[in-house]
């Protein structure tokens, strides 16, 4: 791609040495060994814990380690089992209540919970007043804490109004998890190498889940899926769908470097997997993506911009004539890339039922947000269903309260003070990447900028589509990234007002 646009050169950013291929082995290694040592352990639960024991003291010394092991525990770890023969992270009861997975009554916390209070506490210990500070003269902490407020309201309102408890905390916890992931990255992430360190590790955790669902799909299942549905978890593609942004993004930002060789590489591995996995919403994120970074790229790099354009404009083409070609493909892996247009026109069976009971969800959504407009329903309230939606009831007990549409979802229970700060804390976080890249002149921090950016808009795609905004291991992720976000200013202090670029 780049001999024929030559986006980036040699001659316009040093050689990438970010990801080495002893440190990414490195990685990957500890994390198939911590995996492997959990699933040997009867009950997991109990090896969860051991390991999470045994990582204290090493997370103590330097509790930025913390936030490593809660990004791959986000990224590797399915909320639920699959039930595949193969099933390893999926068997992991990273997010299920000790009281469950080790059987013992009255532990409502998750080994995630856990973590995550340790390494919040070791964040506020160990940081200085200058660090406190910046947290809260963050650009992102004021609106993230004013969403945090909203969906406490919805909490309080849910349950005085009668509500759920159970319930409210299955909508409750993601959110909470999203704010706390954010509070520990920005007070724990203080270097460039910091930096790189999240991103090398969040590529490896990654690429190997890629590995897994590639094994799956083409050795275990035999590129046969039978009666499942996907060969990972539905959040698994919103991960996938990072590893070739981050591609893109490297070789517009950074040049021909090792990094994106390596980056690309991986990029082929991840797409199989994304492929194999069959979420509309997921391949439907990833275009969503590329074009932010397009857009993106033409806006805020006026070196590469002619360049971009031309590339943006061959490839659009060249999809137009890919749709055309394989309009009736509709198995395998080119059949997934087809699917999510072709759906919209022409749906298979099975996305027309799914279609038909989105539809009748997205009514029934607002008709319950109807009923109070200002502040929602509430937590743990199931929304109206006034139009009838098939029974899923057994193999989602949450249907009638955590929707597909969760951007909708916001407005049920929240109302309009919840849309309000909902979109006021994701349009600043889409500002603050907009201003990074206006103001900015470090190439790997550019690149990795414009990556969060077209994360956000991806996690607005899964969250219409795909119940993602009520994910714990998505939000963990988009509540770290935003943090990221949050402390680039500080760590990379912003050029004086006449000296900034002209775009």
């Amino acid at each position: 791609m780049a001999t024929a646009l030559p986006i980036g050169s040699r001659a316009q950013a040093p050689d990438g040495t970010l990801l080495r291929p002893r440190t990414l082995l490195q990685i990957a290694t500890a994390i198939v060994v911590l995996v492997a040592l959990v699933n040997v352990t009867t009950p997991r639960a109990l090896g969860v814990l051991i390991a999470l024991a045994a990582l204290t003291p090493w997370i103590v010394a330097s509790p930025v380690r913390g936030l490593h092991v809660l990004l791959v525990g986000a990224i590797v770890v399915e909320i639920f089992p699959l039930g595949f023969p193969d099933s390893l992270t999926d068997r992991i009861p990273l997010f299920e209540n000790l009281s469950n997975s080790l059987g013992v009554k009255g532990i409502s916390a998750t080994p995630a919970e856990l973590l995550m209070g340790l390494v919040l506490v070791l964040g506020i210990a160990k940081s200085g007043p200058a660090i406190r500070a910046g947290l809260v003269k963050g650009r992102l902490f004021w609106p993230y804490l004013l969403f945090l407020g909203a969906v406490l309201m919805g909490e309080m309102h849910g349950l005085l109004a009668g509500g759920d408890l159970n319930k409210s905390l299955w909508e409750l916890r993601p959110q909470v998890y999203g704010f706390i992931a954010f509070v520990i990255a920005s007070l724990l992430i203080r270097s460039r190498q910091d930096i790189e360190r999240i991103a090398v590790i969040a590529v490896v955790a990654i690429l190997f889940k890629a590995v897994i669902g590639d094994f799956r799909y083409f050795i275990v299942l035999g590129h046969n899926l039978g009666t499942h549905e996907t060969v990972l978890g539905h959040e698994d593609s919103f991960f996938l769908a990072l590893v070739p942004m981050a591609a893109l993004a490297t070789l517009i930002w950074t040049g021909w470097t090792r990094t994106f060789k390596l980056l690309a590489v991986a990029s082929v591995v991840a797409l199989g997997a994304l492929l194999a996995n069959e979420r509309r919403a997921g391949i439907a994120a990833l275009a969503a993506g590329i074009a932010v970074i397009l857009v993106l790229a033409i806006r805020f790099n006026p070196e590469q911009r002619r360049r971009v354009l031309i590339f943006t404009v061959i490839a659009v083409a060249a999809c137009v004539v890919f749709l055309i070609v394989f309009w009736n493909v509709q198995n395998g892996l080119i059949g997934q890339l087809v699917r999510p247009v072709r759906s919209q026109f022409d749906p298979s069976y099975r996305d027309y039922l799914s279609d038909i009971y989105r539809q009748a969800e997205n009514t029934n959504l607002k008709l319950s947000f109807d009923t109070n407009r200002l502040i929602g329903m509430g937590f743990g309230m199931p929304f109206l269903t006034v139009l009838t939606q098939a029974d899923i009831s057994s193999i989602y007990p949450l249907w009638n309260y955590i929707p597909h549409n969760t951007l909708l979802w916001i407005g049920v229970r929240m109302g309009l003070v919840g849309c309000v700060t909902f979109w006021g804390l994701f349009g600043t976080g889409l500002l603050q990447v907009c201003r990074s890249l206006n103001v900015q002149r470090n190439r790997f921090i550019l690149a990795l900028v414009a990556v969060i950016g077209a994360a956000i808009m991806c996690e607005l795609f899964v969250a219409y589509a795909d119940l993602q905004l009520e994910s714990y291991r998505n939000m963990i992720f988009i509540g770290a990234a935003l943090g990221l976000l949050n402390v680039v200013p500080r760590l990379f202090p912003e050029p004086a007002e006449e000296t900034r670029r002209v775009v």
